[in-house]
């Protein structure tokens, strides 16, 4: 058995495209409506599913995270 390491950045990026490829996401993209609540690893979610349809062209994951809210300016 092999094992690999990633960075947080990257298990996050993984799981992002594995979610975007499931059968499950798929068939509710297909039906219309899909929620993805604000979280750090769900903003790698939104970023690859809008991708695969075309759609992230003026999204950013940097303010997509729960609990906290900061002015743009922090930014």
């Amino acid at each position: 058995m092999e094992q690999y390491l990633i960075t947080p950045a990257a298990g996050k990026r993984l799981i992002a495209k594995a979610l975007a490829k499931h059968p499950a996401v798929n068939e509710s993209l297909a039906s219309g409506t899909i929620v993805i609540i604000a979280g750090t690893t769900n903003g790698y979610v939104a970023e690859e599913i809008l991708s695969f349809i075309g759609q992230a062209e003026n999204f950013s994951r940097k303010r997509f995270f729960r609990d906290v809210v900061l002015p743009l300016a922090v930014l």
